[in-house]
């Protein structure tokens, strides 16, 4: 058996899957524990309109990535982050 340990839990390289849980457990809303997630395919963006944003600090080091959707715009995000200090949106 081929094993890889991956910060938490260990990876079977000849099967493609983990032989222990998920140390979130539950949490991770997965509710098969030794699965990597449920469906990989499931939060793709195939035309690239999705975008993501980054929050940095006063020092320029990012501490957040978050997505938004079209329906948002760098004010909403602004808004949700309103009490954070540094830049607000570093559009990628």
């Amino acid at each position: 058996m081929s094993l890889a340990y991956n910060r938490f839990r260990y990876y079977n390289t000849e099967t493609g899957g983990y032989i222990s849980q998920d140390p979130v457990g539950l949490n991770s809303r997965e509710y098969n524990l030794y699965a990597y997630v449920s469906d990989t395919n499931s939060i793709i963006d195939i035309f690239g309109l999705d975008w993501n944003y980054v929050l940095q600090d006063a020092n320029g080091d990012s501490y957040y990535h978050g997505r938004a959707s079209d329906n948002q715009s760098m004010k909403d995000v602004g808004r949700r982050h309103a009490k954070t200090n540094g830049t607000d949106g570093a559009r990628f």
